[in-house]
């Protein structure tokens, strides 16, 4: 049980690189494509990310849809809200298996898009000063924080916090660790990271698969070694990714020559541990010769919440909400379409709740009383316009 919720949007990453001079700035829905397209890192990445993925194929459908071609989308962009709705909703109602494909195709190719730019921003700005001193306060608060954003900028930045701070967020290890084969792979996990607070303990949920960097290379590591005592997850302090995550991966349907498999999906979910180790080559991981997907809730109309592990982490958010004092809501407008984050809160707080104090930072004027009317406050909800004056109190 934690005090201290935080619950981020689009807007906490805007407030963190707020008057920083940065080569990838976070994305919105509307501008995505003029970011990616004019990045120098998709440039260099373009070819590697075309090899596993139908990128020009992704771009020939918004031109035939849209009637826009790259050049069009760098001067005026185009919601990717529309882009995958469509493409999800034609798979679903597909009178072929080709309008299937096709359709699959696409929609695999934007989401990996998404996840390889977003990398390469938290990458850049998990260090950021104002990032730090927000991973420092969170540290501070031992406070829980529920996140609607898949890049991984927030948990990053608490990381790089916790190597400052000199404290251990979990049980140290084992003198000589005593019993371990000195060449095992369960050894090289335990020292793992220099860092004391490990992103892979605080997901709220246990991976079946972790990626991990052994040695010169990179190692897939089972549940049931990486998670052994002492790496067992955080009670507190935890990262709750409410649409998943860029370094959280499944099974796609897609081999890594483009056909399509059926119902034989390995439905394993596993994830990189520390770093982005596959979005910083430009190419999402595999599973054998099937290409993985990111686990995200892509910004699309009708979202979906039953993948695993979603429903763990939206549980687990509901308690978390349910038991604090203290609730901030940085950069999250709770926007009418998304009434399963409205029935979130409702439900956290419809009974009597320990809160004691609610702020809302974002510049929108009255944006804290749909947050006091959510959360049945009896207090007065306060606001502040930005993460820089939050940061200063």
């Amino acid at each position: 049980m934690t005090d201290t919720v935080y619950v981020l949007g689009a807007g906490f990453n805007k407030s963190i690189v707020a008057g920083e001079n940065v080569a990838l700035p976070p994305p919105t829905a509307l501008d995505f494509f003029q970011h990616v397209l004019s990045a120098s890192q998709f440039k260099t990445h373009r070819q590697s990310i075309s090899d596993s993925q139908p990128i020009d194929e992704l771009f020939e459908l918004i031109a035939k849809y849209w009637h826009m071609s790259e050049s069009d989308l760098l001067n005026k962009g185009i919601d990717i809200e529309a882009v995958l709705t469509l493409l999800e909703q034609q798979q679903w109602d597909a009178e072929s298996k080709e309008i299937y494909e096709v359709a699959q195709r696409g929609a695999s190719a934007l989401r990996v898009l998404l996840a390889d730019y977003l990398a390469d921003v938290s990458i850049e700005c998990s260090g950021l000063p104002r990032a730090i001193r927000f991973g420092l306060r969170v540290l501070e608060e031992g406070a829980d924080v529920l996140t609607f954003n898949y890049d991984s900028l927030a948990e990053d930045a608490i990381a790089i916090a916790s190597g400052l701070t000199g404290a251990s967020y979990r049980d140290p290890l084992p003198d000589g660790l005593e019993g371990l084969d000195r060449t095992s792979t369960h050894e090289r996990l335990l020292k793992l990271s220099q860092l004391p607070w490990k992103v892979s303990l605080a997901s709220g949920f246990q991976f079946h698969e972790l990626s991990v960097p052994v040695d010169v290379g990179v190692g897939t590591v089972g549940s049931a070694d990486y998670y052994a005592t002492p790496n067992d997850l955080y009670e507190t302090i935890r990262v709750l990714k409410l649409h998943g995550s860029i370094n959280w991966w499944k099974s796609s349907e897609t081999h890594w020559m483009g056909q399509v498999r059926g119902d034989d999906i390995n439905p394993s979910l596993r994830a990189s541990v520390e770093s982005n180790i596959h979005w910083l080559t430009g190419a999402n991981p595999t599973s054998g010769s099937w290409l993985n997907d990111p686990v995200i809730v892509p910004p699309m109309l009708y979202k979906r919440f039953e993948e695993l592990p979603l429903p763990q982490i939206w549980s687990e958010a509901r308690s978390t909400l349910a038991t604090c004092r203290r609730l901030i809501i940085v950069g999250y407008s709770f926007p009418p379409t998304d009434f399963r984050t409205k029935r979130l809160f409702l439900e956290a707080f419809c009974d009597t709740s320990r809160l004691e104090e609610v702020l809302v930072v974002n510049p929108t004027i009255n944006s804290e009383q749909t947050v006091g009317d959510l959360t049945n406050f009896e207090g007065r909800a306060r606001r502040l316009n930005d993460l820089e004056a939050y940061l200063n109190t």
